[in-house]
């Protein structure tokens, strides 16, 4: 359908201009559509629109997959993950091999700290479709987040190489290669990151921590002041900036640092 390429690429306004020009008396279409105009109306932040589009087009066929996953998306949006998750869960229990509807609770559980949820429905999705990039992505985040350094370097390296070398990636190489305590290999990575996204503030934060061990105190201070900068209410972050200036012998910077959290 026209209507999903138009979604895969976010091209909202050519969406919008379709369904307007669309007049259908069949149910089940009558919902793919309205759901589809939800997403138009998501993508201009009208969310209680798009969340009444979303409800109808269910209304209509209550299994549209369109329009729970668009129904999940405006609950993301609002940042009510539990409800996102319970809506896909419940679908779920009539459609248990959905790869969509599976993909985003994966990510969901992952983005709300429940990691061994969020293992199982990525690795549910790889055994459906072993092709499924970003859930392997996604994989690879969870075991980087439960320190299993070998098997995400191992997951990462079953991505296409041109995802690779994507920055996102080279940064959960150099974190893997941190918790394996090859510093140079994660310093290598960090520096990759940094090439292409300079202010990449977890790049930065992770090589303030490096060289902080490493004694680099004036390295380890760049990295973790353009942190601070970014992040002043990080209370760790602002007290290992301050140790770092009492190591280079400048304890009135730390002292006014730490006034600034008091």
């Amino acid at each position: 359908m026209i209507l999903d390429a138009y979604l895969a690429q976010a091209k909202f306004d050519e969406m919008g201009e379709y369904l307007a020009k669309q007049s259908v008396n069949d149910k089940i279409l009558q919902a793919t559509f309205r759901a589809f105009e939800g997403y138009v109306q998501l993508s201009k932040k009208n969310n209680e629109k798009a969340k009444l589009l979303f409800e109808e087009a269910r209304s209509l066929d209550s299994e549209n997959i369109r329009a729970i996953l668009g129904l999940a998306s405006y609950y993301v949006t609002v940042s009510d993950n539990e409800a996102a998750i319970k809506l896909l869960s419940e679908f779920l229990k009539k459609q248990p091999e959905n790869i969509k509807a599976l993909a985003l609770r994966a990510e969901l559980f992952r983005k709300t700290g429940k990691l061994a949820e969020s293992e199982a429905d990525f690795s549910t999705v790889l055994k459906l479709n072993p092709n499924q990039h970003k859930a392997r992505l996604g994989m690879a985040f969870v075991q980087v987040a439960n320190r299993e350094a070998d098997a995400a370097l191992e997951t990462i390296n079953k991505l296409p190489e041109k995802i690779q070398k994507s920055p996102i990636v080279e940064y959960l190489k150099a974190v893997s290669f941190y918790l394996k305590k090859d510093i140079a290999q994660s310093e290598e990575y960090l520096q990759k990151v940094l090439v292409i996204l300079p202010d990449h503030l977890q790049s930065h934060l992770l090589l303030g921590v490096i060289n902080y061990v490493n004694q680099k105190w004036k390295l380890a201070e760049e990295h973790l002041r353009r942190t601070n900068s970014k992040l002043p209410d990080n209370l760790s972050v602002t007290k290992l900036l301050a140790a770092t200036y009492l190591k280079l012998q400048q304890p009135d910077k730390a002292i006014q640092l730490l006034n600034k959290q008091a």
